[in-house]
């Protein structure tokens, strides 16, 4: 690692369509901090277009995509991630690349600048209102390790 102690800045998706203006706002600050960091930068947009899924269909595929986007970062070889996630978000994906042994971090520019992300004409139900996606995740957080795993996983 040349000057950080970041391998890679990842930049998971909040929502759909992919092309929203709060998933180009990821990528942006991913992107940002790669430049800055001198680090590779990974999207998870870019990942789940590279499977084939439809950037507006789908929508239960988004489910898992979190886990296997961190999954997919393990494979290449990345230990420490720099994780750009929406504000709500980013505690689970922090999680999830723990659970695989990566070292993660949040960014937390969207906390500082309270940048919730949450749009009304999301694609997928809970990203559109803050308690229905706080309350998906309370029970995601309930959920034994290995089950989350083999649900999303």
């Amino acid at each position: 690692m040349v000057g950080s102690k970041y391998d890679v800045v990842a930049a998971f998706s909040f929502g759909l369509p992919i092309s929203s203006a709060v998933n180009r706002a990821l990528n942006e600050r991913a992107e940002v901090l790669s430049r800055r960091k001198k680090i590779a930068v990974m999207k998870e947009t870019e990942f789940v277009l590279g499977l084939g899924w439809d950037d507006n269909k789908g929508a239960s595929k988004w489910v898992s995509s979190t886990l296997k986007f961190s999954k997919y970062l393990a494979s290449k070889g990345f230990h420490n991630v720099l994780v750009v996630a929406a504000l709500d978000h980013a505690p689970r994906c922090v999680r999830d690349l723990k659970k695989l042994g990566l070292k993660a971090e949040a960014d937390n520019c969207f906390k500082d600048v309270g940048k919730l992300c949450y749009y009304a004409d999301s694609l997928q139900l809970f990203t559109r209102v803050r308690w229905r996606f706080l309350t998906r995740e309370f029970i995601i957080n309930l959920l034994p390790w290995w089950i989350y795993e083999k649900i999303a996983g």
